[in-house]
């Protein structure tokens, strides 16, 4: 490190003429933090006061139109300027920047443009709390230091409510090339990011996580309470009228082809993720107020009491075959429970056991249950009477096939146990009369022709 010579050379008659609006032959100067202390979201810095500038509040005008100005005498004058010790690396010989145009400015800004100049040329400027002077190093070689003012190069930023690790992809994207000179350490426990690198750069962090905060503290908590549908039924269905179902399930509950590109999103972005759905049957949503307003639309159209019924139909082994016909003719799709037992119905998740592919009923649908020999059926009065027919239809063309379908009721025992009985008669049946039992068709015709 050398340390500046005093008195410094004596500048050009018009050399001290412009600083404040010159135009450099560089990029426009970025952020810096303001004036006054740390912003509100900063924890406590510790370290020392930097001491008062010289000059501080006289207005310095700089001109060196077209000359190429070292930055070691440009340190060197600041230093006597405004009375303070900047101590700078070897490194820094040769280095020039070039003023086009003059430009006034205060003397307590001369350590900020200093401090821009050396920072786009891959050095920084820090100030040490222990020594109680000012350094530039390279940008690689950037030591953690805790002191008051623009010039520390670590700050310790608050997040409140939200994790600090979440943020550190964004500011790395967002800093771009500039994130290689910062390092960011996110501590989700204390709810702390700690940031190192250079002063001005630490401002620009500073002032996108005050922007992210100040957003995040517009986000309020709405509820919704539904009165007509439950809120599983009215969460998944508002997703799928959005535009995104996080579940790979395409609109209108079929299960999306494999390969297929995602949805895209509605005009409510990440509403998986903020809609949830409360005991009471109602929907908690988190976002804005204008937000929760363009949900209310949504939650309009789905809460109201539809206009189709759900009636069940007794059809024997014909009970597919008619579902399908029915669906041909554009009844509704169909769908058949995993298991046996009851074909129990309820809306939103036809049959007792829903096929994992099956999340909701948006409009007439069958359900099937083979075993059973029932459809269910999901529609309005007149697709009802369709469904009707079409079983009458189906079981009469059976009848007289000769084949008859009878039900019986049962008080003293299940449906189950009588069937395993009546299987084991009917076995018992063929292995005495040959190849048919009494039970079924036709056998009784043969056993008469046969006893002739």
């Amino acid at each position: 490190m050398k340390q500046p010579r005093r008195p410094i050379p004596s500048w050009p008659g018009a050399a001290l003429a412009a600083i404040a609006g010159l135009a450099v032959a560089m990029s426009g100067p970025p952020a810096f933090a303001q004036e006054g202390g740390p912003a509100p979201e900063l924890a406590r810095q510790p370290g020392a006061a930097a001491p008062v500038l010289t000059n501080a509040d006289e207005r310095i005008t700089l001109s060196f139109p077209g000359q190429a100005v070292e930055l070691t005498t440009f340190v060197q004058y600041v230093s006597e300027k405004l009375g303070i010790n900047i101590f700078f690396d070897d490194s820094l010989q040769n280095v020039r920047v070039v003023f086009q145009a003059p430009m006034e400015i205060a003397g307590r800004d001369l350590l900020t443009l200093l401090a821009k100049f050396v920072e786009e040329r891959g050095f920084v400027l820090s100030f040490d709390p222990l020594g109680n002077f000012w350094q530039i190093r390279q940008g690689a070689n950037i030591l953690p230091q805790m002191a008051e003012g623009d010039f520390s190069t670590t700050r310790v930023i608050r997040t409140p409510l939200v994790k600090p690790s979440a943020l550190q992809t964004p500011l790395t994207t967002m800093l771009g090339t500039a994130a290689t000179t910062v390092r960011l350490t996110a501590i989700d426990e204390l709810g702390v990011l700690i940031v190192t690198g250079p002063p001005t750069l630490l401002a620009i962090v500073n002032d996108i996580v005050d922007r992210v905060l100040r957003e995040q503290a517009d986000q309020k908590l709405h509820s919704f309470t539904l009165d007509h549908v439950s809120s599983d039924f009215a969460r998944t269905r508002i997703l799928t009228l959005n535009g995104r179902l996080s579940a790979g399930i395409a609109p209108g509950g079929a299960a999306a082809a494999p390969g297929a590109a995602a949805i895209a999103a509605g005009s409510l972005t990440n509403l998986d993720t903020r809609l949830l759905t409360d005991r009471g049957n109602a929907l908690i949503f988190r976002g804005t107020q204008d937000e929760a307003q363009m949900l209310g639309e949504y939650v309009r159209l789905v809460d109201v009491v539809t206009p189709l019924i759900a009636k069940r139909y007794a059809a024997g082994p014909v009970a597919e075959e008619i579902a399908r016909a029915g669906e041909r003719m554009g009844l509704g799709p169909v769908s058949t429970p995993v298991s046996g037992g009851g074909g129990a119905f309820t809306p939103g998740r036809p049959g007792g056991a829903p096929d994992a592919s099956q999340q909701e009923v948006n409009g007439s649908q069958f359900t099937v249950d083979a075993e059973q020999g029932t459809i269910v059926y999901f529609g309005n009065d007149r697709q009802h009477a369709t469904v009707a027919a079409l079983v009458k239809e189906f079981t009469e063309q059976q009848i007289g096939a000769k084949v008859e379908i009878k039900m019986y009721k049962l008080d003293n025992a299940s449906a189950e146990s009588v069937a395993e009985v009546l299987q084991q008669i009917i076995q018992e049946s063929q292995l005495r009369t040959g190849n048919r039992g009494n039970f079924l068709p036709g056998s009784r015709q043969q056993a008469a022709g046969g006893g002739g």
